[in-house]
């Protein structure tokens, strides 16, 4: 009676470790996948800030040459 305890007991030892490496796998491979759409998301916000810092600078640039054309004119409306 003893060995067969033994038996079953080492079974269900060997089974719950079996489901517990398969977890363990099973949920590494979600991780990655997490981890892998997280890092394309990432790289397109990279591209999407680079692109509105771009905007931002040219806007910016012709604010500023649009600012320095009005003060042209109107220096040169008051010295006529």
């Amino acid at each position: 009676m003893p060995f067969a305890e033994i038996i079953v007991s080492v079974g269900f030892f060997v089974m719950s470790m079996l489901v517990a490496v398969y977890l363990i796998r099973y949920s590494n491979q979600q991780l990655t996948r997490c981890l892998t759409s997280l890092e394309e998301k990432h790289n397109e916000l990279v591209d999407l800030n680079g692109k509105l810092a771009k905007q931002i600078f040219s806007s910016d640039k012709k604010l500023r040459d649009d600012l320095e054309n009005i003060k042209r004119a109107h220096k040169k409306a008051n010295a006529s």
